[in-house]
């Protein structure tokens, strides 16, 4: 018997369990023979959605970094200012919220598969295209004129719209739409929570914490919303945290500016826009345990996104380079250890985890 390794490309969602056995039998002479294959599911590389820069005339792109080799190539855009990236089977959706464009890219061709014209097709609803949602197989997306749209996530045709709240920014599903309304802090945030299967139910839950909520995590069962908090009269953001339910009533969690997950771990950055600069804290959140660490911050500058990948089980913190002509990612461990910095074009913003299969025989 002899062992060998080969690269399945995976094509579906990514898949939670990470072993799972292949029976395959062969018929000898003399007897029958199985020959058991173990697959399991690997990271490939992470895709690194990156803004540019208006002022150097950098444009927006995608930095690859592909981790079997620790290489990077960057893949150009078409549109302005892209905002947020999913992955969906062999495509990349990217929104263009000045646009009013959503980008489906064949990511084995690094070209455009479709153009969705979301003001053609909703309307005055279909506005800002900002964030994005793959999730009961469908892809959803938020809209800066206070709703989310639904997309069929094979032929990305529109499906629905529904009624969100102010500004709705990120999004989770649990029996239905979680939806954060940022109301860019304008005074009327929200959680909003969308019946998408059935009747066209919209309710929102309000707290005098909820000021600007741009994200949501769902942890064993919990759910936890980042709030970039609010601008004092000296132009100081403040009151910027993670908020939670507990017993019916919002609770602050965690200072954070950003944050992102493994498991049952809640990893944070807490790094506000203020005169003189507050310095940078990175650390965790244990939701379990409710324990929370700090870790090293050396060469954490101008943080603006968080990702995570729960395969290699390895944090990634995008950071703006202050020239504002690239940009770089620090890939840490769970346990808070610099594993290695990669550079990335300017003003990185958004994630997107690429998985395939190994199989060993």
């Amino acid at each position: 018997m002899y062992s060998r390794k080969k690269r399945i490309r995976k094509t579906g969602l990514i898949v939670l369990a990470v072993f799972y056995m292949i029976f395959t039998t062969s018929c000898g002479d003399d007897d029958k023979k199985k020959d058991y294959w173990l697959v399991k599911t690997v990271t490939e590389g992470m895709y690194i959605l990156c803004q540019g820069d208006k002022a150097s005339g950098a444009k927006g792109c995608i930095s690859y970094i592909d981790l079997s080799e620790w290489s990077v190539k960057r893949i150009p855009l078409s549109g302005k200012q892209p905002r947020d990236i999913v992955i969906i089977n062999d495509y990349l959706c990217i929104t263009y919220p000045d646009d009013n464009v959503i980008d489906i890219i064949d990511r084995r061709l690094n070209m455009i598969n479709k153009r969705i014209d979301t003001k053609r097709i909703w309307g005055e609803k279909g506005i800002g295209p900002r964030r994005l949602l793959h999730a009961n197989q469908s892809l959803y997306v938020s809209f800066d004129a206070g709703y989310v749209g639904k997309l069929n996530e094979k032929s990305f045709s529109e499906e629905d719209i529904r009624q969100a709240g102010s500004y709705p920014e990120g999004m989770a599903f649990r029996n239905g739409l979680i939806v954060a309304n940022s109301d860019r802090g304008g005074g009327d945030a929200s959680i909003g929570f969308i019946e998408m299967l059935s009747s066209p139910s919209l309710s929102r839950m309000t707290s005098d914490i909820l000021i600007c909520p741009t994200d949501i995590l769902m942890i064993n069962g919990g759910q936890y919303y980042l709030d970039k908090g609010t601008v004092d009269k000296d132009g100081n953001q403040i009151q910027a945290g993670v908020r939670s339910m507990r017993q019916g009533e919002v609770v602050n969690i965690i200072d954070a500016t950003l944050f992102t997950r493994i498991n049952g771990r809640m990893f944070v950055v807490n790094a506000p826009k203020t005169i003189p600069e507050t310095p940078v804290t990175f650390g965790y959140y244990d939701t379990d345990t409710k324990d929370t660490g700090t870790f090293d911050v050396d060469g954490l500058e101008n943080p603006s996104a968080m990702g995570s990948d729960e395969i290699d089980r390895r944090v990634y913190v995008a950071c703006n380079g202050k020239d504002g002509n690239s940009g770089y990612v620090n890939i840490y461990s769970v346990e808070g250890k610099l594993v290695r910095r990669v550079e990335t074009e300017p003003n990185p913003i958004a994630f997107a985890v690429s998985y395939g299969s190994e199989v060993v025989e």
